[in-house]
């Protein structure tokens, strides 16, 4: 078993006896240390609107996301990982149905009164299912983005941009890739709301930064961004954030 799969209270149960829970988000992790968090459902019919964090509908809870009444009415399930939501199976599908998993009993936190985020379990921030959702924790990812800004040629003691954000009450999509930017999920601004690259995903930025990195630590740019203070081991998780996401489903502005 993983590390982290052992670090939850709890034997685990195989996903195939799974059913769909009650509440706004489900959180597991499985026995290879894999986190599975969902935040609700994306319906098959195209005339209904509630596409957002926190679709669950109760009608749903307790049945299996294979029972023919949920398969005829959803497309599939709102997935976030990395800083990025896509459309991914239930754990008891047939990808995913044979490993094991923990259920954990923990919170989605999107702040609106300032730019904060994370999962918490018992109100205590939890650094690696944090990580393993958004991609990076609220400092880590400051601390990038405002050193991203030397490599990138922002400067002024009083720019605004490169910064960390979010959008109260308004759904947003990434300049970059497309993908889907709900209202409270944080985002990187590079220029004003309504100019080119006022809305890029996280995981658009991490991309961005691979892209000029070339994944390496030995890169020009990789050094610029030593010599602002990033640690070699946060670079080294970056150059692999988002990778396994390319393929999937990802909710983009359609």
């Amino acid at each position: 078993m993983g590390a982290l799969f052992d670090q939850y209270p709890g034997r685990g149960k195989k996903g195939s006896g799974i059913t769909i829970s009650h509440g706004d988000i489900m959180i597991f992790v499985s026995e290879r240390d894999e986190v599975f968090l969902y935040t609700g459902v994306c319906p098959n019919d195209e005339s209904i609107h509630y596409k957002g964090l926190n679709c669950n509908p109760y009608t749903m809870h307790g049945l299996h996301s294979t029972n023919r009444a949920v398969r005829d009415r959803i497309r599939n399930f709102y997935r976030i990982a990395d800083g990025c939501i896509y459309l991914d199976y239930y754990v008891d599908s047939i990808f995913y149905k044979d490993e094991k998993y923990k259920q954990i009993k923990a919170g989605l936190a999107l702040a609106t009164s300032c730019v904060d985020y994370g999962v918490r379990v018992n109100g205590q921030d939890d650094i690696a299912l944090t990580r393993a959702v958004f991609g990076l924790t609220v400092s880590e990812l400051s601390d990038l983005v405002n050193a991203s800004a030397k490599v990138l040629s922002f400067t002024g003691d009083y720019s605004w941009f490169p910064r960390l954000t979010r959008s109260v009450n308004r759904d947003n999509y990434c300049d970059l890739t497309g993908a889907w930017i709900p209202a409270k999920f944080p985002y990187i601004a590079f220029a004003e709301s309504g100019c080119d690259f006022s809305h890029v995903s996280l995981w658009g930025f991490y991309r961005l930064i691979q892209l000029h990195t070339y994944g390496r630590l030995d890169s020009q740019v990789s050094k610029v961004l030593l010599e602002a203070g990033i640690e070699k081991s946060l670079l080294n998780r970056v150059f692999e954030l988002g990778k396994k996401i390319c393929d999937k489903d990802i909710c983009r502005a359609d």
